[in-house]
């Protein structure tokens, strides 16, 4: 015996146990029917039943068997009428739609924007280039590289360059890697975005920072890339890497970010509601840093 023949048994014995089960599961009536399929099958489980219960001849398409067994149950007696008065009275609202709250929308900074998902825009991050998948790809390793390289936790790495290539499947030495990672060292040691990457006394630096809050009953939930908290306010700075040939475009660009910052600034003054807030975007391309008032 093959095992393909082994395997056909035992699926023809699985179904005859659903078949058995299916015929011995009723209590009063029992109704089989069937439709014949194109190939045949004469060993269907339908035409096994139809043989076994056809005791009176071949029976038409359109003709149906009917075996019985027992007597039939009697009717119920129709009960008898009720009395009205002996009603119990009910609440007068309930003959009215009970009133459900709306549901809570959930907003998420990154992708709005005139009702439509920002160029550039996808999830925690704000990098998308949807139909980009190299400028998505780059986006998203230099937002985890400027995350790992600025860490001042204790959850600091020996190599964070190793750690994030691998997160992506990528070799440390590509050309493609290789030249993020440079970007982001540059931003890192450029004299003129000191503030935002080396620490200070009195100055605290937090990455991936997760907020939610309601807001005209809806949740607002994002994620901000950094933020820096110090004496003189708290500022919000979220980093956009797109590829830009000069420094002409950022004012447009960053205008179409101005709706995410706000509910940023929104979470952060609940939290610190005394604090200056600034909101900041960093082009890592340009190393142009841009506030938005």
């Amino acid at each position: 015996r093959t095992l393909v023949e082994h395997e056909q048994q035992e699926a023809r014995r699985e179904l005859a146990n659903l078949c058995y089960v299916a015929l011995t599961r009723p209590r009063q009536y029992l109704f089989i029917s069937g439709a014949e399929s194109k190939r045949g099958m004469d060993n269907s489980w339908y035409r096994q039943l139809r043989r076994a219960i056809d005791p009176l001849g071949e029976l038409g398409d359109e003709q149906a068997c009917v075996l019985q067994h027992g007597e039939q149950p009697v009717s119920i007696a129709s009960a008898p009428p009720v009395d009205n008065d002996t009603i119990t009275p009910f609440d007068e609202a309930l003959t009215h739609p009970i009133p459900t709250a709306r549901l809570p929308h959930e907003i998420a900074p990154s992708r709005t924007g005139d009702g439509d998902i920002l160029p550039g825009a996808n999830g925690d991050h704000g990098e998308d280039h949807s139909e980009d998948e190299d400028g998505r790809l780059r986006g998203n390793v230099i937002h985890r590289l400027l995350q790992e390289l600025t860490r001042t936790d204790n959850a600091q790495v020996a190599d964070p360059a190793g750690l994030v290539a691998a997160e992506f499947a990528l070799s440390p030495h590509s050309e493609d890697f290789t030249a993020w990672y440079r970007e982001c060292m540059d931003l890192i040691g450029h004299p003129a975005l000191r503030d935002l990457f080396v620490p200070e006394a009195g100055v605290e630096f937090i990455n991936e920072v997760p907020i939610i809050y309601p807001l005209d009953g809806n949740i607002v939930h994002g994620i901000i890339d950094r933020l820096r908290i110090a004496a003189d306010g708290v500022w919000i700075i979220d980093y956009k890497s797109h590829r830009l040939a000069d420094d002409e475009a950022i004012p447009r660009l960053a205008d179409a970010y101005r709706q995410q910052m706000h509910y940023y600034r929104e979470g952060i003054a609940r939290l610190w509601p005394q604090q200056r807030i600034r909101n900041l975007l960093l082009f890592t391309h340009r190393a142009v840093l841009h506030e938005l008032d």
